[in-house]
């Protein structure tokens, strides 16, 4: 039986027991793991509990994000930086093996000396290590994950997990064996992140206009917390020939580009002369939920954290995965969107600038097109994740939770 969260308000307000006890939460130091664990630890944080992050140096180049939150800042947040890295990453091989073996050390003398009360583990290789810790504690973990396949780490701790978090709303991508041992512990949680707490809570009450006829629509493209290539070089010829098609409607393009690409996407841009065509350009948006709330169409790349933002907006996403993401989880997620009629999937390979020009198109001149689309996109994946977190992590509390019909 599968078991899917209903998402009934807020956790029940109880006494908390061992309230002094940390609880762990370890990810890979990637926006896509660290921004649904560091909104885990702001929510744990509001209820008084200590929490502990164990990432790596990566984690350094997301702190800005979260500077802004009263939780970053608290006594009971504590970062431990491991020194691990990937394989590949290292220098040597006996590098690698001695960064294991202090990150080993470093989480093993942390858990003897805080006995934390759980793990949660959000991914990413980095993981790997505090959730072996914890396992040869004895200590109770739990794993999210982000995607609609599971990822190297949690595969390899699915089956140890007292419960197993999933972001998208089915497991079809689960393999049966694997399916068949873990199927009493799977819940949909949804996909924490911050972008309800940064609108206000008006992102699931946005208004959508007929498209038709407006004056100004918004399109805002990203690529990733890094950019993408890709995008720099082959989304500005599609947003010309939008704008050409278009000339009474003003575009307003939120384009987020590597810096070191900047000037050649500019020259592209500029260079066509297009008046009803204006370009704001950023190695990196900072505050991508405001950008959601005014946008119309998100054309973005298919990693979770991208695709629940967007769907959760109300925004019409337009999916272009990564071909050669890790497990091929960008397309699976995309497949994901496209299958539930919530966005429109176009595979690199296929793509071609005359081609995503024709499906924006085709929803501004068509609301029979857009709104379902749109529609569709904001009831796919679960709000409100962090109360299944707190539910379960806090109280142990499944009530929330009912049995679903079998897979």
């Amino acid at each position: 039986m599968i078991r899917i969260t209903k998402g009934k308000g807020k956790p029940k307000n109880r006494t908390f027991v061992e309230n002094n006890r940390p609880i762990v939460l370890a990810a890979g130091g990637t926006g896509g793991h660290i921004v649904p664990a560091m909104r885990v630890a702001s929510d744990l944080i509001k209820t008084g509990r200590k929490v502990v992050l164990i990432t790596d140096r990566r984690f350094d180049r997301y702190k800005g994000l979260f500077f802004k939150y009263r939780f970053f800042s608290s006594a009971n947040l504590r970062i431990i930086t491991i020194p691990i890295r990937s394989f590949n990453s290292s220098p040597t091989i006996l590098t690698f093996m001695l960064d294991i073996i202090v990150s080993f050390a470093k989480c093993l003398l942390f858990i003897l000396k805080e006995n934390p009360k759980i793990f949660i583990g959000f991914g990413g290789y980095v993981s790997v290590v505090p959730l072996l810790s914890a396992l040869l504690t004895f200590k109770n973990i739990v794993i999210h994950e982000q995607n609609a396949i599971f990822g190297k780490a949690n595969r390899i701790f699915a089956k140890h997990a007292s419960s197993i978090l999933f972001s998208f709303p089915e497991f079809s991508y689960i393999p049966k064996k694997q399916y068949k041992e873990i199927q009493n512990k799977l819940i949909i949680s949804g996909l924490p992140n911050f972008l309800d707490e940064e609108s206000g809570g008006k992102s699931s009450y946005k208004i959508i206009h007929d498209i038709g006829v407006k004056e100004e629509i918004v399109i805002l493209i990203t690529g990733g917390g890094q950019g993408a290539t890709f995008f720099s070089f082959n989304i500005p010829p599609a947003m010309i020939l939008l704008a050409k098609s278009h000339p009474s409607i003003k575009f307003k393009i939120f384009h987020q580009v590597r810096e070191n690409e900047m000037q050649v996407a500019r020259e592209m841009y500029e260079s066509a002369g297009i008046t009803n065509l204006i370009v704001i350009m950023e190695s990196l948006f900072k505050d991508v939920p405001s950008l959601l709330m005014i946008a119309d169409f998100a054309i973005i790349r298919g990693g979770a954290s991208s695709i629940v933002e967007t769907a959760n907006s109300r925004v019409f996403p337009i999916v272009i995965p990564m071909p050669n993401s890790s497990g091929g989880h960008q397309v699976k997620n995309a497949k994901i969107l496209a299958k539930n009629n919530a966005g429109v999937m176009i595979s690199q390979n296929e793509y071609t600038p005359e081609k995503l020009a024709l499906v924006i198109n085709r929803a501004i001149s068509d609301g029979l097109f857009y709104f379902p689309v749109i529609n569709s996109a904001s009831e796919l994946f679960k709000k409100n994740s962090t109360d299944v977190f707190l539910n379960l992590v806090l109280y142990n509390d499944l009530d929330f939770v009912y049995y679903g019909g079998k897979k």
